[in-house]
């Protein structure tokens, strides 16, 4: 783990270090140009961050750099640790319930802590988000001031930008800590797939969460790639893993790297370049609806609900 305060990673060294070589790197594909994807070793610590992604500008350093320090670092360390135990077929054994919910946490991470996501939710909460709260109007036109703007809406968009950086880190925080999400991975059944007899091997990226947008279904499901022969797999009905299983491990790792890479944002990553083709043809084409855009939605769709009675 890094212990540079701005150096803020959104793919943790723990979990991409297990794609690296003999050479202690790992293949970054990139589009620096826009249309060419661009191979390059690079070790685990120099790639999977930006700086000061997390960092709530405006206020004092100790206090900007709060959220990774306090929030996401810990996320990363438990994490780290129960993925090493659930790869151990001993040690799982002893696998405890605090160990679980580390890991489920750090799943739920995923979903929202991309660099995109935290541009959109600072764009939202820059829009409407804050203005969307059906009591927000109210307890404004209550308090609000003689010259003050007449909608919340107006007031929020003339304020600071330290106002909606700080309201855009707790919608963060209560996203990325997502208790239902986490409750629900938690009770799901869990297990490792390795896949060595594979031939070709599995790949990361910036959106490495395959997930069913529900998780109340028998086919509710989530798999990580957690290393180039080895996947996370979480079902909620146990006949829907032998479902899974029952593939052969060349199409399962096929099928992955393919949802994988289709849904990357700006990186991918793997433990050398053999399938740099693959990646240039697919790399970001087919994207999901991330959980910010859904969450979205779903605020969008109630905001119209509310407005029309």
């Amino acid at each position: 783990m890094t212990n540079q305060p701005n150096k803020h990673h959104f793919l943790p060294v723990f979990y991409l270090k297990r794609w690296a070589g003999s050479d202690q790197r790992v293949c970054q594909f990139s589009k620096p140009h826009r249309d060419n994807v661009v191979p390059k070793r690079q070790h685990p610590d120099a790639t999977g961050y930006i700086k000061r992604l997390y960092a709530i500008e405006g206020l004092p350093e100790e206090e900007a750099v709060a959220f990774e320090r306090t929030f996401l670092s810990p996320v990363d360390s438990r994490a780290a640790e129960a993925l090493e135990i659930m790869r151990d077929q001993h040690a799982a054994s002893t696998f405890t319930a605090k160990q679980r919910e580390a890991w489920a946490g750090f799943l739920a991470s995923l979903m929202s802590r991309m660099p995109e996501d935290i541009r959109k939710v600072k764009e939202h909460v820059k829009g409407d988000w804050l203005a969307g709260v059906p009591e927000l109007q109210e307890k404004y036109t209550e308090a609000k001031a003689a010259g003050d703007p007449e909608s919340v809406l107006e007031y929020i968009r003339s304020s600071d930008d330290l106002l909606f950086e700080k309201g855009a880190f707790t919608v963060l925080r209560r996203i990325m800590d997502h208790k239902t999400a986490a409750r629900a991975m938690v009770s799901f059944h869990w297990s490792v797939l390795k896949v060595e007899h594979a031939r070709l091997s599995l790949l990361t990226s910036d959106r490495p969460l395959i997930y069913t947008h529900h998780m109340m279904g028998w086919d509710s499901c989530i798999l990580l790639p957690i290393g180039p022969y080895e996947i996370f797999l979480a079902v909620k009905e146990r006949g829907y893993a032998d479902h899974i299983k029952n593939r052969s491990q060349t199409e399962l790792v096929r099928n992955i790297n393919q949802a994988v890479v289709e849904n990357a944002d700006h990186y991918i990553y793997g433990v050398d370049d053999q399938q740099l083709r693959f990646i240039q043809n697919r790399m970001g084409t087919n994207k999901a609806p991330t959980l910010v855009d859904r969450l979205n939605e779903v605020r969008r769709r109630r905001s119209e609900a509310l407005s029309s009675t």
